[in-house]
């Protein structure tokens, strides 16, 4: 054999042995189990091997095991619950004050409630025998580098955080060392891979007791902070654990304060809104006030961004110096409120340091600027101006020009917003220098003929600055400025007049499906009367059987004004595309018959769902039970529609969001343009993908709603005919199937009904923005789940309904709901596949934010 046929055989063989498998340190289960019971006589007569090579995979020894399985009182609570509600600290406050209580015996049994001491003793009993067997467990610690000290701290045992502490391990003993202090701190000191201590974690589960053991063994340890940038201090705050904190505060001699982002314990109190907390950390931590985070925010930066007026007046009254103190884009506290339009602390601010008005960001940017900038409502802009009017010393903000030459008039001119009005109080201002020009030599109606405005913005901007004089005294410049004006005015309103037109195809649409199915659907139940027609034997043959019912009358009525009102409406749809021409007054005469026709819409649907309820009782009326449960759940539909129409009339008078901070401090500003962009490319696949949701399921909504509710007034099973007493009635309306119908009919006809209210509206609802596209899909979200619902009640309306006319024939009546109900099966095994992706797809929308 050649030495190329030999290491191919070897490399086969090779192949076929089974890779090294690593062995996995674990304990046995009896180990496990007696570890977790505290077992310690287990371990003293059924193992030979020392104690500590007794490991879990993370390794964790059998006192990790036992600490972590005890129950504890923070297993009650969460880790915002206070220390009092624990149940040992609350037995120990009840015993304190009826010691007599301890010698009770209890009725359940024999035992006293003294074996609340003595079960704390077998706790820590266990703890110590293990440690006596094997005293190098004591600061084993596990995978984590999680000493029994960190466990123990974690959960809450007080009772063996003090065997830890108490207990010296033999490689601690030094003779040089101070008695019993030295070796403590070393185990107080130790740290985890997350370089948290003890005092971290009982800090982190608002222990206490154990707070308390751990400083006073060890008052001079700073306690530094963790991989998270936490020290216990800044915990203690962020959390809002009050008692934890004092006693930090109260009891080390230098606590740590740091926190995550640069951020001190005070800001993190600041941000919980804990006046008691703030005053005992200004009180205790010199100079903490002027501490800033990463940005280059003081706690003040902080209140005043989140609106904290107290808060603020609280660290002010400590440390005036902090108003006057700039972030890194040179913006101090005053900029920020007023940017956000929080007021009160604008108020507080200047009412204490006045002169702060002056200060200036990096870009020569006032208070004024960041006002006009931040976007804020008209009664906004008003309120900071009546605060500069009540200063006069301030009116020179209004003419301070920025880096760049801009007054705050100048601004304005230059948004391009169009909820933003100027107020009375700022443009008839008599220090206001309205003739100002910048570094491009324009003043502000000059500035405002060179940006694209929208058509109402523009107005009003020509209405705030029509009186500034203008420098051209050319006529012929005159005229260009006017005619550019006039020009960009027109450009922008047939923009808008495009942007209604779609509008009004899309509603137009919508509404004549909807009007046709209202009217087709009542017409056919005014036809076929509910209760069927008298006989040819009786009198008035071929009449209504329930003729003389106050129910079918009301049916009757509100039937009719349902398709007179339903067929207007299709009438108008059907004329409009032959009434006009394509001019604007033609259009707006367009948009007023196409709300005609929405209104006769809406008082069609409010009319058939009457004839609904008042058709399904008249023949259920024996079965008063059914006939009024039935009503019930059929009424829920003007419920639906009534709040639909509130929202409706909210979201009209619904401000624009427009306060936005675009000067917060970002990690990704260089990738803004990137990040828009990829988001309008998915927000314009979204808004195909609705569109075309809309239309099926407007047409599935609208199909249901007449389906079930031609099903209802026709009744499975037919009428009681004859001279007979019940008239009219449903023969089966005694039936627990036939009963089952009607209810989940009735669901699935409001349901429905709604879906196609909801659609209904929508074209309506909303403007093109990002907001409003957001509502949009949410109530697309809301329409579809009342069709998958309307559906599901339809399927049972379907098999309980045919399932009452055929039992008689019970092997055909089980043979049809079998496969009636497969329509549940193919249900749900389609929804639950697809549910998950299509909704994560739904929820992304959600997030199609820009960045501004």
């Amino acid at each position: 054999m050649g030495p190329s046929n030999s290491s191919e055989s070897q490399a086969i063989v090779n192949a076929n042995q089974p890779e090294q498998i690593e062995t996995i340190t674990h304990m046995s289960f009896d180990y496990y189990n007696a570890a977790t019971e505290g077992n310690s006589n287990y371990f003293k007569t059924n193992t030979s091997q020392s104690l500590d090579l007794l490991r879990t995979p993370n390794k964790n020894t059998i006192l990790h095991i036992y600490i972590t399985a005890l129950k504890s009182g923070s297993d009650s609570t969460t880790p915002n619950a206070g220390s009092e509600s624990r149940t040992p600290n609350f037995v120990k406050k009840i015993l304190k004050i009826c010691p007599s209580l301890l010698r009770t015996k209890s009725e359940v049994g024999s035992e006293s409630t003294s074996t609340l001491n003595a079960g704390s003793k077998s706790t820590t009993n266990f703890v110590e025998e293990i440690l006596h067997e094997c005293p190098k467990l004591l600061q084993q610690a596990n995978s984590k580098g999680e000493t029994l000290l960190h466990i123990a701290a974690r959960y809450g045992h007080s009772d063996i955080v003090e065997v830890l502490i108490k207990y010296r391990a033999p490689t601690l003993h030094d003779q040089d060392l101070e008695e019993g202090i030295e070796p403590v701190k070393e185990i107080l000191e130790m740290l985890n891979d997350e370089k948290d201590t003890a005092l971290h974690e009982a800090v982190r589960y608002n222990n206490i007791e154990i707070v308390k053991l751990l400083i006073n063994k060890d008052p001079d340890f700073s306690y530094s902070a963790n991989n998270a940038g936490e020290t216990p201090l800044y915990i203690a705050a962020e959390r809002g654990f009050e008692d934890v904190l004092f006693e930090i505060l109260d009891k080390c001699k230098s606590p740590m304060h740091g926190g995550p982002l640069g951020r001190t314990a005070l800001h993190a109190a600041v941000l919980e809104y804990n006046k008691g907390m703030i005053e005992r950390i200004l009180e205790k931590i010199d100079g903490i006030s002027r501490k800033v985070d990463n940005n280059g925010w003081t706690p003040l930066h902080l209140a005043a961004y989140i609106n904290h007026g107290i808060i603020s007046k609280q660290l002010l009254d400590k440390d005036r110096e902090v108003a006057y103190m700039k972030d890194t884009k040179g913006m101090t506290p005053l900029h920020i409120a007023t940017h956000r339009g929080n007021d009160v602390i604008m108020k507080v601010i200047v009412e204490m340091c006045p002169d702060c008005c002056e200060l200036v960001d990096n870009r020569g940017w006032n208070v004024l600027h960041f006002a006009i900038k931040g976007l804020l409502p008209n009664y906004m802009l008003e309120r900071i101006m009546e605060i500069i009017k009540e200063k006069r010393s301030f009116s020179n903000l209004l003419n301070e020009k920025n880096a760049e030459g801009d007054a705050p008039l100048h601004f304005y001119s230059k948004n391009k917003n169009t909820s933003l009005e100027l107020p009375n109080n700022f443009i008839s201002h008599p220090r206001l220098n309205k003739m100002a020009f910048n570094k491009q030599n324009l003043n502000a109606r000059e500035i405002a003929s060179t940006v694209k405005h929208s058509s109402k913005q523009m107005l009003e901007i020509w209405k705030a600055l029509h009186r500034i004089p203008r420098r051209v005294t050319n006529f012929e410049d005159e005229i260009t400025m006017w005619t550019s004006w006039k020009q960009r005015f027109n450009d922008r309103k047939k923009e808008e007049r495009k942007s209604m037109l779609s509008m009004l195809q899309k509603a137009t649409e919508v509404h004549l499906v909807v009007a046709a199915l209202i009217a087709t659907v009542t017409f056919a139940a005014c036809i076929t009367m509910p209760g069927g027609f008298v006989g040819g034997e009786g009198s008035h043959p071929g009449s209504a059987l329930l003729k003389r019912s106050a129910a079918f009358k009301v049916f009757v009525i509100t039937d009719t004004i349902s398709m007179v009102l339903s067929s207007s409406a299709v009438f108008i749809h059907l004329l409009m595309p032959f009434l006009f021409d394509k001019n604007i007054n033609d259009e707006k005469r367009r948009m007023k018959l196409v709300v005609l026709a929405f209104i006769l819409i809406l008082g069609a649907m409010v009319a058939m769902g009457v004839a609904f309820v008042t058709g399904t009782y008249a023949v259920l009326v024996p079965s008063l039970d059914l006939a009024i449960t039935n009503c019930i759940v059929g009424l829920t539909f003007f419920a639906i529609f009534f709040a639909m129409m509130e929202i409706w009339k909210a979201l009209g008078r619904l401000p624009r969001r427009v306060i936005n901070f675009k000067d917060e401090p970002t990690m990704w500003t260089s990738y803004k343009q990137q990040f828009n962009d990829r988001k309008k490319e998915e927000r314009k696949s979204m808004l195909s993908m609705l569109r075309k949701a809309t239309e099926v399921h407007l047409v599935v909504a609208a199909l249901i709603a007449t389906v079930t509710f031609a099903a209802c007034i026709t009744m499975p099973g037919g009428f009681v005919g004859g001279e007979g007493s019940h008239r009219g009635s449903a023969l089966l309306r005694r039936s627990a199937a036939f009963k089952a119908f009607v209810i989940t009919d009735t669901i699935s006809m409001v349901l429905s009904s709604s879906a196609v209210f909801i659609h209904l509206l929508m074209p309506f609802l909303f403007n093109k923005n990002i907001n409003d596209e957001k509502r949009r899909m949410k109530l697309v979200v809301l329409a579809f789940i009342l069709i998958l619902g309307a559906m599901v009640a339809m399927g049972v309306a379907f098999v309980t309904g045919t399932y009452a006319v055929l039992v008689p024939s019970l092997d055909l009546a089980i043979a049809n709901c079998i496969v009636g109900l497969t329509f549940f099966a193919i249900f749900f095994a389609v929804f639950g596949k697809l549910f998950a992706s299509s909704f994560s797809q739904l929820s992304s929308f959600f997030d199609l934010e820009e960045i501004n």
